[in-house]
């Protein structure tokens, strides 16, 4: 029985960091509506961010001040301009967490 519940509970932390995952991947996808002004654009994981019609140096700026105000993580420049993806900018917010 002790067996069967350590299973439920390994199930359902990984649910709960599934589910923390995703709403951490969009509010990132909405950061990056926000900062480029544009809430109908779809954005994947996988797009190359920089490719955005919309991205700009203001759009960086802004991208910038949400993920300290949304995660309270701050990304240097140097770290900034390494990240090419969505997924990347996930990631990187991930490790600083």
């Amino acid at each position: 029985m002790q067996i069967k519940n350590i299973e439920l509970k390994q199930k359902e932390e990984k649910r709960l960091k599934l589910r923390n995952r995703m709403q951490m991947e969009d509010k990132i996808k909405d950061a990056f509506r926000e900062a480029m002004d544009n809430n109908d654009i779809e954005i994947e994981l996988t797009d190359t961010f920089r490719d955005y019609e919309d991205w700009d140096s203001l759009a960086y700026l802004s991208m910038i001040a949400a993920l300290d105000e949304e995660f309270g993580v701050e990304i240097e420049n140097e770290e900034f301009e390494k990240l090419e993806t969505v997924q990347d900018l996930v990631d990187a917010v991930k490790a600083k967490l």
